[in-house]
């Protein structure tokens, strides 16, 4: 989970209008226009990268190997009155010199309706379909034998109900999930799971750039593995409160705090509950500079067999800092700390460190280079590791 990405400076999209409005049958107002952008917008980023530790294991596992990979995004944006559609789509394919097994392809189709039934009333359906593979850095399996990434898919639908306009005093969100991962090699059959949350906010405004919360999340994890395994069936509450602001448009934040727990079926399973907390800062520090601070705790469920769950703290900071109109600097540096217990404690520490320049070469074509460091420092010596990747990359814009 990087902190940062490497973009171009500016984000640019252009508009097809016409032949797409017309063909969603747009009605659109004026105000309408001028808040939402339709038609169609896409990219293409072709990177070469070279990494010394592609599994993120101990040195003595650790293979290297450079590899090509091209991302496509592509959007497209419609709107009929006042409601607003929505497709997206975003790849992700890569090709290794040496580790064949190491390729991959993921994917990512989604379609989401905004619609608009009057000025208190708004709903949003959206479904989306993945394909993915994991950064086996992230997680708190250790497979040090490891010959391709562990891959799953995943179908998402979701709804929500926003009752009470962005300036209204009092808002209310009511939102629902419904997911189902299934993964689809490397024997991880038993974390195949069924996911259905629902949520509830309700937001009070303080003054024009200050707002509070209350929220309460209730998820479902129906595990399905095969015949024999035991299930980690559990459920999991969230309960907190938070406060968003905006000051002078320099100083933005959402944070929130409350209580979370983690409560398994099976009983042997390592259940979780105590303080949970989620906060993310940005300073504007001029028109050049930004800085983002993120910090949170949360319980996760393990990806170990019979294990459950373990919690995990994370602080970053990132930076940006544009020394022209076309030359941006980025850096960012996370630390994560897993809590787990394994009948003998193990703590895991994990460091990223990321730094790297874009530069815009021409009106939509970006050049940019990188360099990502990561280092997990544990208690158990088998879950240690180092990884160092260098990157090159163009991105082109339509």
């Amino acid at each position: 989970m990087g902190f940062m990405e490497v973009t171009g400076m500016q984000k640019k999209q252009s508009k097809l209008l016409s032949a797409i409005l017309l063909a969603l049958g747009s009605s659109g107002t004026a105000a309408y226009a001028q808040t939402e952008i339709t038609g169609f917008s896409g990219s293409a980023k072709l990177n070469l990268s070279h990494d010394d530790n592609i599994y993120r294991t101990t040195d003595e596992f650790a293979q290297s190997d450079t590899l090509v990979s091209l991302s496509p995004e592509a959007k497209l944006v419609g709107a009929a009155g006042k409601h607003r559609f929505q497709v997206d789509y975003k790849g992700d394919y890569a090709k290794h010199f040496d580790l064949s097994d190491a390729d991959y392809d993921d994917h990512s189709l989604s379609v989401r309706a905004d619609l608009d039934h009057s000025l208190k009333l708004k709903t949003r359906f959206e479904a989306a379909y993945i394909t993915d593979h994991q950064d086996p850095g992230t997680i708190n399996r250790v497979q040090l034998d490891l010959a391709e990434f562990n891959t799953y898919d995943e179908k998402k639908y979701s709804a929500a109900v926003f009752y009470g306009g962005t300036d209204s005093t009092g808002r209310l969100e009511l939102r629902y999930k419904n997911a189902d991962i299934d993964y689809t090699n490397n024997g991880l059959d038993f974390l195949d799971n069924k996911i259905n949350e629902f949520g509830a906010k309700f937001i009070y405004r303080i003054s024009d750039k200050t707002k509070t919360y209350l929220e309460a999340i209730y998820t479902d994890n129906d595990y399905t593995p095969p015949v024999g395994t035991p299930e980690q069936d559990n459920v999991n509450e969230v309960y907190r409160a938070g406060i968003t602001w905006n000051f002078a448009n320099k100083l933005t934040g959402d944070v929130n705090a409350g209580y979370q727990k983690a409560d398994f079926d099976n009983q042997s399973f390592r259940s979780t509950s105590g303080l949970t907390y989620d906060g993310t800062i940005t300073w504007d520090v001029s028109s050049y500079t930004e800085i983002n601070v993120i910090m949170r705790r949360r319980a996760l469920d393990s990806t170990l067999e019979q294990f459950g769950s373990f919690t995990r703290n994370t602080l970053g900071t990132s930076i940006k800092h544009e020394f022209t109109d076309r030359l941006t600097f980025n850096g960012a540096f996370s630390y994560y700390k897993d809590d787990l217990n394994l009948g003998t404690v193990r703590d895991d520490k994990r460091y990223t460190y990321e730094a790297g320049l874009a530069y815009e070469f021409m009106p939509r074509i970006t050049l940019a280079g990188a360099y990502k460091h990561q280092t997990r420092d544990s208690t158990l010596a088998f879950a240690e590791y180092e990884s160092n990747v260098v990157s090159l990359s163009v991105k082109v814009a339509i």
